[in-house]
């Protein structure tokens, strides 16, 4: 992605965030991801986007865990389902087959 469009984005999704309409919008919110690798570590390429650098991986788990209550994908399923209240500012993670 161009520098312009990643700055853009960024700017974009800071406003956002900063002023409450993603909380509101995407309440509770589950996150995918694919894979959690070094991709100079495998013998093949692998598609930009598919994955994700442990360091990387790292940091953001650290700052989703400051703002949010990770809660496994089943219980935010379960509460849902039944109607019950989920824990404030939910989030769940997942993997694909990676």
């Amino acid at each position: 992605m161009f520098p312009v469009k990643r700055l853009l984005r960024h700017t974009l999704s800071s406003i956002l965030y900063r002023s409450g309409i993603t909380r509101a919008l995407f309440s509770p919110r589950i996150l995918m991801y694919h894979r959690v690798i070094d991709p100079e570590t495998l013998p093949y390429l692998i598609q930009p986007g598919m994955y994700v650098r442990p360091k990387t991986f790292e940091r953001q788990i650290a700052h989703l865990s400051r703002v949010h209550r990770i809660i496994p994908l089943e219980e935010l399923v379960d509460g849902l389902l039944s109607g019950s209240a989920l824990p404030k500012s939910s989030i769940a993670l997942t993997f694909d087959d990676g």
